[in-house]
């Protein structure tokens, strides 16, 4: 017992700290820029895939279904989502880094695939998700609109805390692995500031297409 306490203790010990420098300029830039990217291309792709559910159903039909209010909640979700989603990305690419550190190889790798697993978990469900509520949404308005009643005023606080803990999952990977003293606000800023700037894009988007359809 005490040589397992022992053990962990060095282990943390000889964690190195998270810097520019530690994971190499290079992989820093290269994981920030691929991650913001990321989180721009799961903005689309959601948002374009709810646009393709307007365009296949009846006008009058969504609109029963999905008032303007439940439309932004949804882009604020989304939008959350993909900047988590974009930060599994980042995460992997820091784990990736080329510099290697004694006795971390097996964090690192086990922070990727965390990442990476995340990432597909996330998609399938959402795909699963889509593809039982889709065939109801063109034959059955009413039960729709009762779980998207259920979604916006029983389940906000579960919508908006999905993108939030896949967030601190990852950021506990990053500390496993790093000494991280210090960025935990910069991170979180940077992550707030993304999400608002894709919520704020896609919502006007949204705002927009509503008017021309229903107004």
């Amino acid at each position: 017992m005490k040589k397992t306490i022992g053990a962990t203790f060095a282990l943390t010990a000889t964690k190195p700290v998270l810097t520019k420098e530690t994971l190499g300029k290079k992989t820093f830039w290269t994981g920030c820029i691929f991650g913001i990217l990321a989180a721009i291309i799961f903005a689309l792709f959601f948002h374009y895939s709810r646009k393709a559910i307007v365009t296949t159903t009846n006008h009058l039909q969504f609109r029963s279904i999905l008032p303007c209010e439940h439309n932004l909640l949804y882009d604020l979700f989304f939008a959350a989502l993909s900047t988590s989603l974009g930060f599994c990305v980042t995460t992997i690419f820091w784990m990736l880094s080329r510099k290697r550190h004694p006795r971390r190889g097996h964090l690192k790798a086990f922070a990727v695939s965390n990442a990476a697993a995340t990432i597909c978990v996330t998609m399938l469900c959402l795909s699963t998700l889509a593809y039982y509520l889709f065939p109801v949404m063109l034959q059955h308005t009413e039960g729709v609109k009762a779980w998207d009643n259920m979604m916006s005023h029983n389940y906000i606080i579960l919508l908006l805390l999905i993108p939030v803990c896949i967030f601190l999952s990852q950021w506990n990977m990053i500390r496993l692995s790093f000494k991280t003293k210090g960025w935990f606000w910069p991170i979180l800023k940077s992550y707030l500031l993304v999400t608002v700037l894709l919520f704020l894009t896609f919502s006007s988007i949204t705002l927009a297409l509503f008017v021309a359809l229903f107004v």
